[in-house]
């Protein structure tokens, strides 16, 4: 599923309900805390995928980019060498529709307006989804927070693409700074899938 949406040279590893079994390294415990059963299971199942996407590597990599995401009954992590690849965001979420009072959270006025003329294709959830992708690859990049108010999305639902550009300075990679993250997306009939890839190619 989530290799639909990602580059040919970035290795998916995906787990769904049935698959998701497995125990966390001793390091990868002292991280998670005290979570409840759920909880646990999910963040396990998605190290899991990611130890076994790298193991898949021809060469165990000197460098390496990854992205983890995982909700209830499916996760998946997505690894690439930096030789290819500068960043990698990927998120997952179940589809259902999101509250109102969360639009006030993921979105500003412009997005809103568009999200509720865009109701039937749950733009909401995608807004959110692709701002959580675009997180997780501008994290690896700087090591900060970005708000959900720092991003603006522009969607073709035609072509299942997005644009995200910062409104604040992005970070600079080979010497050119990054205001704009692409990303696709794709549905399922319970899921909605979206990702944001870096390349080495776009420099």
């Amino acid at each position: 599923m989530m290799n639909r949406i990602v580059p040919d040279h970035i290795l998916v590893v995906e787990c769904t309900e049935a698959g998701i079994v497995g125990k966390l390294r001793v390091e990868e415990e002292a991280t998670l805390g005290r979570v409840v059963d759920r909880r646990y299971r999910e963040f396990a199942a998605g190290r899991d995928c990611a130890h076994r996407a790298l193991a898949r590597l021809a060469v165990w990599p000197d460098g390496y980019v990854g992205s983890i995401t995982h909700c209830e009954g499916y996760c998946a992590a997505a690894v690439a060498r930096m030789e290819h690849v500068i960043s990698i965001g990927i998120d997952a979420e179940p589809v259902a529709r999101l509250p109102d009072s969360a639009l006030d959270l993921i979105a500003f006025d412009e997005e809103r307006r568009w999200i509720e003329a865009h109701r039937d294709v749950g733009q909401e959830l995608l807004t959110f989804s692709a701002k959580e992708s675009v997180f997780k690859a501008w994290f690896q990049l700087t090591g900060s927070w970005l708000g959900f108010e720092d991003v603006r999305v522009f969607f073709d639902i035609e072509s299942e693409t997005f644009v995200a550009h910062l409104l604040i300075a992005g970070p600079v990679v080979e010497g050119a700074r990054v205001q704009d993250f692409h990303g696709r997306f794709a549905y399922t009939d319970r899921l909605l899938l979206t990702a944001v890839v870096l390349s080495i190619n776009d420099y």
